[in-house]
This record gives C-alpha cells, structure tokens and sequence, in this order.
C-alpha cells in the first residue's frame, strides 16, 4: 500500500517553516504514537496526547530537508501554537476523507438502513389472506 503525501506551503504568519510535507499515517504509527505518549506522560508528569506524537510522525520534510524517518519530528514541541496548528490542520486534510467521499458513504449507509427499516417495519408488510 502507497502512502500518500502532500507537501503544504506556511500560513503568512507561520515562522517555524516555509513547506512541510507530510504522509498518511497508518494502524502501526497509531500505536507507535501512542506507547510514545504514555512515556512521555511518566516523563513530564502530565497527559501527553498521542495526536500530538502521530502528527509528529507524519512529518516527512521541512523546507526540503528529509526528517529522520524513524523518528517523530520533535521540533514541532518548540513551534508556536499557530505554526502547530497549521500543521494539524494539513494533518487533518491529509488523513480524512473529503467530502465527496464521505457523503457518498453517508449516502450508502443511508440507503442501506432505510431499506432495512422497510423490509422490518410490520406497517408495510401486506396482511395475509384469511
């Protein structure tokens, strides 16, 4: 399976960077992130959010520049919250359906669940001869 990438350029007022580009993330970096996370919490003393460390792990380049695969990008912990933000933001877009796809979903579902009401609903099933 191809993960896919995108690169993104900064917000105006985003400092922190010029382009970022990030991948999909997968089942396995979700775990990863999330044994992450709870070291992290023991360490500091506070809840650490695994979101946090899985959007790290997305981060492929900053301006050009590969970041260590094998590693969570932790700069990101000194960025502003505004160029944070930024990077949620295209962490989000990256990994969630669009639009189009979700309401075509909905729209199955949607379907789906009426023609099972129908099929049970005793109102429209026609008396029996007697």
């Amino acid at each position: 399976m191809e993960l896919q990438k995108r690169t993104f350029p900064a917000p105006g007022r985003v400092k922190e960077f010029k382009i970022i580009t990030m991948r999909e993330v997968t089942g396995e970096d979700e775990m990863v992130a999330a044994k992450a996370a709870s070291i992290k919490s023991g360490q500091y003393g506070s809840d650490w959010s695994p979101m946090v460390e899985l959007v790290k792990r997305s981060i492929v380049e900053v301006d050009g520049k590969p970041v260590n695969g094998a590693e969570p990008f932790d700069a990101y912990d000194k960025w502003r919250v505004n160029a944070r933000n930024a990077v949620l933001s295209f962490y989000n877009a990256l990994n969630a359906l669009d639009d189009k796809d979700l309401k075509a979903c909905l729209a199955v579902a949607t379907a789906t669940e009426q023609k099972t009401q129908t099929a049970t609903d005793p109102s429209t099933v026609a008396p029996s001869g007697g």
